[in-house]
């Protein structure tokens, strides 16, 4: 029985489904519970104490089923899709189709950590506030990413990203937090338009297309990439991911991890069909290099530590495509290193960061910004070594220059992530030196209690294990994938003896520079600070958003007034009217 309900393409969804389904329903008990009259009053208190561990203990075994789920797909018998078909009288039908491959199933086990590593870092500060709500609707966006990967063909992808809109919006909370929903959801519904061209470009016939290996024109195809990159996220499509307000550690790995993996499986699917001569051309291998450069800037140029952190994984998520532009292979095997470095390393800055704000301990935060930077031995550093630039472009010169200058840059904000004080310390700091303040400084933090400390190590074992795994045995992942090792994971050993000049040269001067900017920083901007500002707020490119929205909403507004004046909406209209008849009785 249940491998015939959760032992197919679609079963891990299905887990986290049904248990953020059990999340919900618990909540609104416990509601329920709390709305009642003097005879409960008792138990209130006891239920209310117990129910952020509750839920998130929930959640994490959830996560944990779907985990074992996504792992016994892999045993025989497998049950490698799973298919619905309709077919109506007067159209052609078509199938929902999920379907278990290499790909599809390394990026479900990559979405799967990621949404354990949310659940446990979500409200660390402050639990005793905790509802069912964010862990349940991280549950439903975690169910709605892991469709969207398994998706098999057109149909299915479109189905699922209207899925994955609605629990993404969900998870944002719309109306409650200080981040509006309503850029995101714009933005990626405006994208589902496109989406939806490509499904009449296809036809009737054409919507069961298989994504893996169907022939899409080139029309599609540019269609479908930039559908991808939205969705993922990469700079200068990023808008969505970069608004206003402040997020706790679990909504931004949520956000900012989980939705955008889904578009970078989406990159390697097109760029595996395509080919990698696609997009093997100078000016794209610029804007990549541009958009590495840029969110390298961003990042280290900005003093708010979750903006950094941001801007850190839209660099990596950048170095995805960057990969994809200058690629010898296609589709995954040219991509899988820079999206575990994405995924996995950015997952892990967060917990270290947050590890010592809490805890006090910065080995977490100093080996994701190894894993980062691309050191021997981990992900980061055999995606570095992927990042191969053709030489026979004219532009092969200044690329490299301008990637290197960008990793320097990225190399300080790492520096900076690292070194970087929590706002507690922060404020600790700004305060007066009277002997009341001395005395308080002098005095030791409160010590965070077991239940964050246990939290916060299972996150760095979930994130830290597979980074130490891939990158000493890269192997190990191409196997899980069933990628081609000769092609994609060779030995470390073998990919350290044959690295190029070039990845070696650029390592070390990346490092040694960005050590330097970031020990310069406080000097380079202490006496400039309105230049640092500056510098931010260009190369975020949040005025060209502001300006765009801007310029929708005065066409928005054009057009509603014209569309009043045709419904006769003051004398403009009646006039206007009084013309047209005019002239159809004259002429």
């Amino acid at each position: 029985m249940l491998r015939l309900f959760f032992l197919h393409p679609l079963g891990p969804a299905l887990i986290l489904a049904l248990g953020g389904l059990l999340i919900w329903l618990g909540s609104a008990m416990v509601r329920w519970l709390r709305s009642q009259g003097p005879a409960l009053a008792i138990l209130r208190p006891a239920v209310g104490d117990r129910l952020p561990g509750l839920w998130a203990f929930v959640g994490l075994l959830t996560v944990a089923g779907a985990l074992a789920a996504l792992v016994l797909l892999r045993a025989p018998p497998i049950q490698a899709n799973l298919r619905w078909t309709w077919q109506p009288l007067t159209v052609a039908g078509s199938a929902l189709d999920w379907r278990l491959d290499g790909w599809n199933w390394l990026a479900a086990l990559l979405l799967l950590l990621l949404t354990a590593v949310s659940l446990l870092l979500q409200d660390l500060a402050a639990p005793q506030q905790v509802g069912g709500q964010r862990t349940e609707r991280t549950l439903w966006l975690a169910a709605a990413a892991v469709a969207f990967v398994f998706s098999a063909n057109t149909v299915t992808l479109a189905s699922c990203w209207v899925l994955l809109d609605g629990a993404l919006a969900l998870r944002l909370r719309p109306g409650e937090g200080a981040e509006p929903a309503g850029r995101a959801w714009a933005m990626l519904s405006l994208t589902g338009v496109l989406l939806l061209g490509v499904l009449a470009l296809l036809g009737e016939s054409g919507i069961r297309t298989m994504l893996a290996s169907g022939a899409f024109t080139p029309l599609e195809l540019a269609l479908l990439w930039v559908i991808a990159l939205v969705r993922a996220g990469v700079y200068p499509l990023h808008f969505w991911l970069t608004g206003p307000g402040r997020f706790d550690a679990g909504v931004r790995v949520a956000l900012h991890l989980v939705a955008p993996t889904t578009g970078l499986w989406l990159l390697a699917r097109i760029h595996g069909v395509a080919g990698p001569e696609w997009l093997r051309r100078p000016e794209w291998a610029a804007l990549g290099a541009l958009a590495l450069f840029g969110t390298a800037l961003a990042a280290w140029t900005v003093n708010e530590e979750s903006l950094r952190w941001r801007w850190i994984a839209l660099n990596r998520a950048s170095l995805v495509v960057m990969a994809a532009y200058v690629a010898r292979e296609s589709g995954p095997q040219a991509l899988v290193w820079a999206l575990v470095t994405f995924s996995l390393g950015s997952a892990l800055l967060a917990v270290g960061q947050a590890t010592a704000a809490h805890w006090g301990w910065r080995l977490p935060a100093g080996l994701a910004a190894l894993a980062l930077w691309g050191f021997p031995g981990t992900p980061g550093f055999l995606a570095r070594a992927a990042l191969v630039f053709p030489t026979d472009l004219a532009t092969a010169i200044p690329l490299f220059v301008v990637v290197l200058a960008a990793e320097t840059v990225f190399a300080a904000a790492l520096w900076e992530a690292v070194q970087s004080k929590s706002p507690a310390q922060q404020a600790s700091e700004a305060r007066s030196t009277d002997s009341a303040a001395l005395t308080r400084q002098a005095m030791p933090g409160p010590r965070p209690g077991w239940a964050t400390l246990g939290r916060l190590t299972i996150a760095i074992a979930l994130v830290a294990a597979p980074i130490l795994a891939w990158g000493i045995a890269p192997q190990q992942l191409a196997s899980l994938a069933s990628l081609p090792a000769s092609l994609t994971s060779p030995a470390l050993i073998w990919t350290l003896q044959h690295a190029r000049r070039s990845v070696w040269f650029g390592l070390l001067l990346s490092g040694l520079g960005g050590v330097a900017l970031g020990i310069l920083r406080p000097r380079v901007f202490g006496q400039m600070r309105g230049w640092q500002q500056g510098i931010a707020a260009i190369v975020s490119l949040e005025w060209l958003y502001r300006a765009a929205a801007a310029g929708l909403a005065l066409a928005g507004a054009g057009l509603q007034y014209f569309a009043a004046l045709g419904e006769g909406a003051g004398y403009l209209g009646w006039l206007a009217l009084a013309g047209v008849i005019l002239w159809v009785l004259l002429r």
